[in-house]
């Protein structure tokens, strides 16, 4: 089972303005959604092997009620110091139907009745980032010509997210040994991610409007 980073969450303020600071500097957005259920809503950014999600609690009273409370994220979302991200784990090749960490299933509203998360055992710690795997995320799949999001840069090489913790649950110490991923421990909450291997060597520094760099 080749297991892969599919994407990243960063929680973040009602709406996600600081998606536009992304627009600003050259990053192309796709649609975003709501999602029933959940009480949250977002807007994406797709690369050709990685998507950067703003995740934000669309409805408080849902998100704390709904068959998504246990993702804690009307919690997350409030409590100073909690961990605003989330890694999303997809598969290339699932030749086992076993997830690779100790959990629990989540059926969305807005999928099939059939099809769930697998959330990480850790979900309850919010100082940790939400590990989720969903063995339905596949492969990317090459898009054509007319379908490319024309980027300032594209094919992510390294993702790096920095926590200010010093243990590591089972989840995350998984997490940790996915090929592209590296999680440290730190002094802030920071993710980092390297398109093409910095070989222009540019970097943006968001913070702190948004706990994220990006160099290219």
């Amino acid at each position: 089972m080749d297991i892969r980073l599919d994407h990243v969450f960063i929680l973040t303020d009602p709406e996600a303005t600081v998606g536009d600071r992304l627009v600003e500097i050259g990053l192309r957005e796709s649609a975003g959604r709501v999602h029933k259920g959940q009480g949250t809503a977002n807007r994406r950014f797709e690369f050709s092997n990685f998507m950067l999600e703003l995740l934000w609690v669309h409805d408080r009273a849902e998100a704390s009620n709904g068959p998504g409370a246990n993702l804690r994220f009307a919690e997350r979302s409030h409590t100073p110091n909690a961990c605003p991200f989330g890694l999303i784990f997809g598969v290339d090749n699932c030749v086992d139907d076993n997830p690779p960490f100790d959990g629990w299933q989540y059926y969305p509203d807005y999928f099939p009745p059939d099809m769930a998360f697998h959330v990480g055992a850790n979900s309850d710690i919010l100082a940790e980032p939400l590990c989720i795997y969903a063995p339905f995320f596949g492969k990317p799949v090459a898009k054509s010509s007319d379908q490319v999001t024309n980027h300032r840069f594209d094919h992510v090489t390294g993702v790096r997210l920095q926590l200010p913790i010093e243990e590591f649950s089972a989840p995350l110490l998984f997490a940790d040994n996915i090929v592209r991923l590296e999680v440290v421990a730190g002094d802030t909450y920071l993710l980092e991610v390297v398109f093409d291997n910095n070989r222009s060597g540019g970097k943006k520094d968001c913070c702190p409007w948004l706990p994220l760099t990006l160099y290219w």
